[in-house]
């Protein structure tokens, strides 16, 4: 069941009280919001969306000279349906096996990224995005401890040396049917702090489950970002905002030859910060319902589900 619902609309260039009140209401009801006037330049987002389609139609064997090492790292090229997002997700691990996700990818972060060869405008492009991605998380951020009753620059120390990541995801056209139960990304919730997704308008979109457990379709008008909630920022706030679980739906048969393009930031802190329940989300009443977690920690634990046990020091991010 699909709900007729609109996500909440989260404008940049309110005054400071007015950002804050409705982060925090989008925040408390869905997880999930639409930014709008972030001053982040179009001309780089469409840059960054043309670098990216060249990259994917590139030849398989191109791609996968720059493949992500198995070994626990979340740089370079993800073939299609290397992942599966609903592994993660509580209520679908364990169940009977399902096909991957119908989705290929390429992932940075702040160091030690694969880059294919000869490619300059790829590189000045996807980095140039990635440091643009930074600045409008951390400006976040400190909007977000504003919502939260603490000082703008609360989490300014916790994230100076994050380990986020830039996933370019492509779905490609489907030419044959999906399996029963394969998706373009199961259902699952993300990792961090938060995500800042810029997608495009083609069929086989982005569903949020409601409260309800109906899914609500996302459509992000031209020029604004969706962000969302991720568990760890949930687990920092003693489930005062909620980290929702999302999937993304293939497109309608008549429809299966349109792919679709995202660029997904995951936003990381520091790997050594020390989450706990803010003084802001708990009380007598409400008290801390998790233990303190370094970020890397969580980071491992989330993503060990997703990749088997066997992580290493690069699921640092």
């Amino acid at each position: 069941m699909c709900a007729a619902r609109r996500l909440a609309v989260v404008d940049l260039s309110q005054p400071e009280r007015a950002v804050a009140s409705a982060i925090d209401q989008a925040c408390r009801d869905l997880g999930f919001f639409l930014l709008v006037n972030h001053a982040v330049a179009e001309a780089l987002i469409e840059r960054a969306y043309g670098e990216s389609l060249a990259f994917f139609d590139r030849p398989l064997a191109q791609k996968l000279s720059v493949a992500r090492p198995r070994d626990g790292s979340s740089r370079g090229y993800n073939r299609l349906a290397d992942a599966h997002h609903a592994a993660t997700f509580r209520e679908t691990a364990g169940a009977p096996p399902v096909p991957g996700d119908l989705q290929e990818s390429f992932a940075i972060g702040t160091h030690d990224n694969l880059w294919p060869a000869s490619s300059p405008d790829f590189v000045g492009t996807i980095s140039a995005y990635y440091e643009a991605m930074a600045r409008l998380a951390a400006r976040l951020l400190s909007h977000f401890a504003s919502a939260l009753d603490l000082d703008s620059g609360f989490f300014a120390d916790k994230i100076d040396r994050h380990a986020s990541i830039l996933r370019l995801t492509h779905y490609p056209e489907q030419g044959e049917a999906p399996v029963s139960g394969q998706l373009r990304s199961g259902a699952h919730t993300d990792f961090g702090t938060l995500t800042i997704l810029r997608t495009d308008d083609a069929p086989g979109g982005l569903q949020v489950r409601d409260r309800d457990r109906s899914w609500i379709d996302v459509r992000a008008p031209r020029g604004a970002f969706v962000i969302n909630v991720g568990d760890l920022l949930a687990r920092w706030t003693n489930d005062r905002w909620v980290s929702s679980i999302h999937r993304v739906i293939n497109p309608p048969r008549e429809q299966a030859h349109r792919r679709r393009l995202s660029l997904v930031f995951f936003h990381e802190p520091n790997p050594e910060t020390v989450v706990h329940c803010l003084s802001s989300c708990t009380s007598e009443a409400n008290p801390p319902r998790y233990p303190d977690i370094a970020a890397l920690d969580h980071r491992r634990m989330r993503v060990a589900a997703l990749r088997g046990p066997a992580i290493s020091e690069a699921a640092r991010g």
